[in-house]
């Protein structure tokens, strides 16, 4: 989370649990370093579900005991990541790209970029992908010629899959 919705997660969650509780500059300080490691909605349910679970609430929360708990929370984040698909390519085909300009809301820059009509991709998954990225991009090809002789014209494999393996 950022520092704001550590701030916010202070002052609605833990001081919702803990009205009593007035931390001192330095301990919110503290709190924010280590609530900004972990996700907002997972740590909210997980302090919850911490909270219920007490035989004696305490004037104060303890950020020890907080941390033991962040430390799971950041593991389970780490294995819904690893799970999570990943694009590996997109098939498009070549006639429906179509670059575009848009201004930047920030800079207030012209930015170019190019979109894509009519897209087909495949997923995969980081813990699942094959050793040899030569796998990946037999499949692709195939893909794309199937794209070309059914559907017609060209098709381009856009590779996404580079970036999963080392470039060296």
């Amino acid at each position: 989370m950022t520092s704001q919705e550590a701030e916010n997660f202070i002052n609605a969650e833990l001081k919702g649990l803990w009205p009593d509780w007035n931390p001192t500059d330095a301990e919110a300080r503290l709190w924010a370093r280590e609530l900004m490691k972990v996700d907002y909605n997972l740590t909210k349910h997980s302090i919850s579900n911490w909270y219920i679970t007490q035989e004696r609430t305490r004037k104060r929360p303890f950020l020890g005991q907080l941390r033991r708990l962040f430390k799971r929370v950041i593991s389970e984040q780490e294995r819904k990541k690893e799970n999570e698909p990943v694009l590996l390519y997109e098939i498009i085909k070549e006639s429906n790209i179509v670059k575009r300009m848009y201004k930047d809301p920030k800079t207030g820059e012209d930015v170019e970029y190019t979109s894509h009509i009519g897209q087909a991709f495949s997923l995969g998954h980081r813990d699942k992908l094959p050793a040899d990225p030569y796998n990946i991009e037999v499949g692709a090809e195939r893909m794309r010629q199937r794209f070309n002789e059914f559907y017609g014209g060209n098709h381009i494999v856009y590779r996404h899959w580079e970036k999963f393996y080392d470039s060296s």
